[in-house]
């Protein structure tokens, strides 16, 4: 943890120990008002102090190293989740679209099936249609034909009744 402190809390550590030698009573050293003993003991005492406070800043920069590397991970894993869950969201997207595909395909051989029944009807229709035009076209000239037939039979019917009438 020594070489985790660096220069920065080296300066740090420095500031420390000059902010507490400031609150020494100076005066009171060269009025010399506290004798030797005393000195040594607010010494020591200041040294106990610095020496907590030291602790106290090591285990507060240790808890801060291990929380650091705690959230780096907790980052790392919620990138790897993201990435995880944009990656099953592609494949979601891929599957969705290949099922989509084919479905159009299924669909697309289906409707060609149809048209291709549907031509086949439509040629057979056309075909019927065909050979019922020249079945009227025959019956027609026929229905022609009798039409004639009926009116030479009727004028000849007519010519033989007006001369059994003129024989009568």
């Amino acid at each position: 943890i020594d070489e985790n402190l660096g220069a920065n809390s080296k300066q740090k550590f420095d500031f420390v120990i000059k902010e507490t030698v400031e609150k020494i009573d100076v005066s009171a050293v060269l009025g010399k008002e506290k004798d030797k003993d005393s000195l040594e003991r607010e010494i020591i005492e200041l040294e106990e102090v610095l020496f907590n406070k030291t602790k106290e800043s090591k285990k507060k920069i240790e808890e801060l190293v291990i929380e650091n590397a705690e959230l780096k991970s907790q980052v790392e894993i919620l990138n790897k989740s993201d990435d995880s869950a944009k990656q099953e969201s592609n494949q979601d997207e891929i599957v969705g679209n290949i099922e989509e595909y084919d479905r159009i395909v299924q669909e697309k051989e289906m409707l060609a099936s149809e048209l291709g029944q549907v031509k086949e009807l439509n040629d057979h229709l056309l075909e019927k249609e065909r050979s019922l035009n020249q079945e009227l076209a025959k019956h027609r000239a026929q229905s022609l034909g009798l039409e004639r037939m009926c009116e030479d039979f009727k004028i000849q019917i007519e010519e033989l009744s007006k001369k059994q009438k003129k024989e009568e």
